[in-house]
């Protein structure tokens, strides 16, 4: 996709705040991966956010309790695995009103993953959702390259369930620019900076669950950040 040059100055601004915010992180040290929402909106325009929110998840053991029956265990056959620390059932809701190129993103870090080799990222994803440049992975390795995993670049894994689709990238030397193998991460961020303008579904949100780095899955969190400068929580 071509972006116009305002648009291409967001999203290098956008990448710069990102790593402001991982840069205040802790990584790595044997600690387990946390997927952090927040969001970058410098001229408070409201129109962005980014959180964990029960409920919203792809259900794996889920239950459920027929009207006058009794409860029994459902998974969705998109998601026949998931992050069993997760009893909420939350997915991560990113959303952009307005245009793509007003000055706000949503966002989510990834934390704990620093000296990582990528051999595989993904994520499940809603029907419904947007699935275009964003939402996609950003991964700056520590040659300082940053490097763009888009939805529209992963493939579909699991797509029998009519609710979700579980997506993957296996080959990361297909990441814009590509991850030369062997490639350690330095930083890493889920990035939502499409906005409402932005084909093909014009939806401007995107509900994702089962972060998905090497195989270990997250599918819950429990803090909403707003910007590096006032975040809460994700510390």
């Amino acid at each position: 996709m071509k972006y116009s040059a305002g648009v291409r100055a967001l999203l290098v601004f956008g990448i710069a705040m990102i790593q402001c915010v991982l840069a205040q992180d802790p990584h790595g040290n044997g600690l387990p991966m946390l997927v952090g929402p927040f969001t970058v909106d410098p001229n408070q325009t409201q129109l962005v956010t980014s959180q964990w929110v029960t409920g919203t998840g792809c259900p794996t053991g889920a239950t459920i309790v027929p009207l006058g029956g009794a409860a029994t265990l459902m998974t969705d056959s998109a998601c026949p695995t998931g992050d069993p620390s997760d009893t909420a059932n939350q997915g991560l809701l990113l959303v952009k009103g307005g245009p793509t190129g007003n000055s706000a993103i949503a966002a989510a870090a990834i934390h704990n993953i620093t000296g990582t080799v990528l051999t595989e990222v993904g994520f499940d994803i809603r029907s419904g959702s947007h699935c275009a440049a964003a939402p996609r992975f950003s991964v700056v390795t520590t040659d300082n390259v940053t490097h763009s995993i888009s939805c529209a670049s992963l493939s579909t894994v699991l797509s029998a369930s009519p609710g979700w689709r579980r997506l993957r990238l296996f080959d990361l030397t297909q990441a814009s620019p590509p991850i030369a193998p062997g490639s350690v991460v330095q930083t890493t961020s889920i990035v939502f900076d499409d906005g409402q303008d932005t084909g093909p579904d014009f939806s401007g949100q995107a509900i994702l669950d089962n972060i998905d780095v090497n195989g270990n899955l997250l599918g819950q969190g429990s803090a909403t950040g707003s910007s590096p400068h006032q975040r809460t929580g994700d510390q």
